[in-house]
């Protein structure tokens, strides 16, 4: 039995892989575990369809673009994550 996988084993093992090539051809994936996906959720409660929507829209606090067209990268995360912090608390500049 030595070197087989348990079911679960082979399905995150395949899930990564996956996460992996999706990330490697700048395909962003929103899931329950993704930090910044987290984070949004959290600033409109929970609400998938108007955190979905913010993600859509160009912002004012990201220079005029949208958070969807640039979470793909670390410097676009870091943004999204700082801005969703001065909204938390209430610094509007």
């Amino acid at each position: 039995m030595k070197g087989k996988l348990k079911c679960g084993e082979k399905m995150k093992s395949i899930i990564v892989y996956v996460v992996r090539n999706l990330q490697r051809f700048n395909i962003p994936i929103y899931t329950k575990y993704d930090p910044v996906y987290v984070s949004v959720l959290e600033l409109f409660d929970g609400n998938e369809h108007v955190a979905k929507t913010w993600m859509k829209h160009d912002l004012v606090g990201l220079g005029n673009v949208s958070p969807f067209s640039i979470i793909h990268t670390k410097k676009g995360r870091k943004r999204i994550l700082e801005l969703i912090g001065r909204i938390e608390n209430g610094v509007f500049y």
